[in-house]
């Protein structure tokens, strides 16, 4: 407590005596304390040394001076009054707001007579003030956050550590992680201060992101809370390692752990089929999928859970890791868009970016070009390949380039109008075909008229034999290997004795969609639900049926072996065309369409025997 006597000096009038003399005696004079003792008691609420606010508060005061009358108080902070009156108690209401964050000199001061009994003390005119004064902290907007400094694996969890909160008003931490699937999830909420640690014993692997929400006490207008920079960590997640099929196609997979066990639940094991396998040990890490379908690679998820998952088809879904586990059969290629050829033992692929051609037996690359860019438009293909391999035709850019087909070099090229003798006129999509005679069917479909025109030109001669607009587009169409006969939807067509072409036969619809020639006898084939027939191309007439033990759909013949093969619910067939023994029934991986060649089953990139 402080104490000031503030002495004011009152001026007297002056007397003038001057009827007679006067001589002081001094017995009216009485001496003075120039520091009069002030009992006084002020006193603050809240009564602390250092009073920290944030945001409106309240302050009450309590004014205690025994025997002295309160003349007046003045509340003020940095010298500025914010409240003044005379009452002896009172609450005053503080808005920090409108003050600068930091300290500031909070002082209460009290007016009161000086008690010194002098004249001037008497009349009121000679006054004391008394003052008390605090330190006042202000801490104004939003906390100040927390940085996460370090996250490292401890007992099967995740250990996280952050900064301590340096201001006042603090009300707790909360702890946010962000991973696939779920947006701020609070791991765990800490209202001590000095507790700047917390396990996650949810994480089991993957790509998280964490930060720190610091919260303090609310405010006016202030947010309350402000979070911290994110942290990343990421642990592998379990992953297949390995794969072996047993002799009856049973597929096993081995897989790696996850080291955070206080968070495990299970692991699954979706198969390709969609059924799946429970495994609720973390270190049971070899499952058995079963027999497994051939045709393509397979694509098997791995989920690993952590407890207490509410919702695990959503988590599934977000979280699944897809692993590619190759197909059983041995490995070859991979190569897409084959076409067989057994006149030379040879396979032909035209794929988006090359041409390759590959021994039918040994499998070695005999030659490679990127000369044509397949131009696949719904069933059209943009190359031809004779049946006996000798002429290579493709279409590209508005001409018909021709191709040796051993090399794959370009030997010569066609300006498409002149080599149909239609200057100037433009086609959308071209679907080539080509006889072992040299015959070129060109199916030309236009945006324009949305019309298919079919033309046959002899190649040798440079020559148009047939013309014959369509009533329809999109129709695939289809030389013979003799080059005399073609079809197109739904009508099959062959060249007369003069020369002209006519249509010979109207084919159904269902047996038009699996109609097909024979590779190296004189026949085509048609389908009628589960029987295929064989006719002869010049008369027509009914060579030999096969029936099937599905209705097959893209009916191939293999001339290799004498083999007709073909698909239906996800299952190839393939039957002995002579004596209509079925052979072999696989079950197929997707929507894969293997080739059958001599004795071997060939997907893209692997092969089984028959």
């Amino acid at each position: 407590m402080k104490q000031l006597i503030l002495l004011l000096a009152v001026a007297l009038p002056c007397l003038f005596i001057t009827a007679c003399d006067f001589t002081p005696s001094g017995e009216h004079y009485e001496e003075i304390s120039p520091e009069p003792v002030v009992n006084a008691d002020l006193s603050l609420f809240p009564d602390k040394d250092t009073i920290y606010v944030r945001g409106s508060t309240t302050l009450n005061f309590i004014i205690s001076i025994p025997g002295r009358p309160l003349q007046r108080y003045d509340l003020r902070l940095d010298n500025k009054t914010i409240a003044s009156g005379t009452q002896y108690n009172g609450t005053v209401y503080f808005n920090s707001e409108n003050y600068s964050n930091g300290y500031h000199v909070l002082q209460l001061g009290v007016v009161t007579n000086s008690g010194t009994g002098s004249l001037a003390d008497k009349v009121g005119v000679e006054l004391l003030e008394v003052y008390r004064t605090w330190t006042v902290y202000i801490e104004n907007g939003p906390p100040q956050s927390s940085a996460i400094v370090s996250i490292k694996p401890e007992n099967g969890a995740l250990r996280i550590d952050w900064q301590k909160y340096p201001g006042h008003f603090f009300e707790s931490y909360s702890l946010v992680r962000q991973m696939p699937g779920e947006y701020n999830k609070v791991i765990g909420t800490i209202t001590d201060k000095n507790q700047t640690s917390l396990l996650d014993t949810t994480y089991v692997g993957g790509t998280a992101t964490y930060f720190v929400m610091t919260k303090a006490q609310q405010q006016s207008w202030y947010g309350s809370s402000s979070s911290g920079p994110n942290r990343i960590y990421f642990f592998l997640m379990p992953r297949i390692i390995k794969h072996s099929y047993d002799a009856q196609n049973n597929l096993t997979v081995s897989f790696s752990s996850t080291p955070f066990y206080r968070a495990f639940d299970s692991y699954e094991l979706v198969k390709p089929n969609g059924q799946s396998v429970i495994i609720p040990s973390r270190t049971d890490t070899v499952a058995i999928l079963g027999e497994q379908s051939f045709g393509s690679d397979l694509t098997v998820k791995l989920i690993t859970y952590p407890k207490n998952t509410a919702n695990k088809l959503s988590y599934a879904y977000t979280n699944a890791m897809a692993f590619t586990v190759p197909s059983y059969g041995e490995p070859w290629g991979p190569l897409t868009h084959v076409q067989t050829r057994a006149a030379v033992s040879k396979f032909y692929s035209f794929a988006t970016d090359k041409a390759t051609i590959v021994d039918a037996h040994t499998l070695q690359v005999l030659a490679q070009s990127t000369f044509v860019k397949l131009k696949p438009y719904n069933s059209y293909s943009n190359v031809a390949l004779s049946e006996d391999a000798r002429y290579l035709y493709y279409a590209e850019n508005g001409k018909i380039h021709k191709v040796n087909p051993t090399s794959l070099q370009n030997i010569e090229s066609y300006e498409l109008p002149a080599l149909l003798q239609l200057p100037g006129h433009q086609y959308t999509h071209l679907d080539l075909s080509v006889s072992n005679t040299n015959r070129l069917l060109i199916n030309a479909h236009s945006d324009y008229t949305y019309r298919d025109t079919v033309y046959v030109v002899d190649m040798m001669a440079k020559k148009v034999l047939s013309r014959n607009r369509t009533l329809y587009y999109l129709n695939p169409a289809e030389i013979s290997p003799r080059g005399n006969q073609y079809n197109i939807y739904p009508d099959i067509y062959q060249q007369q004795a003069n020369g002209t072409w006519e249509p010979i036969e109207r084919i159904p619809d269902e047996q038009i969609r699996s109609f097909a020639y024979h590779p190296a006898k004189p026949w085509y084939l048609t389908r009628k639900g589960t029987t295929i027939s064989f006719y002869d191309e010049q008369s027509h007439t009914l060579q030999a049926t096969l029936t099937t033990e599905a209705p097959l759909e893209d009916i191939r013949l293999d001339a290799s072996a004498d083999l007709l093969y073909g698909y239906a619910n996800n299952t190839l067939y393939v039957y002995n065309l002579s004596t209509g023994q079925l052979r072999r029934k696989l079950p197929l991986a997707g929507q894969a369409a293997p080739f059958v060649f001599g004795n071997r089953i060939f997907s893209h990139n692997r092969f089984i025997p028959l």
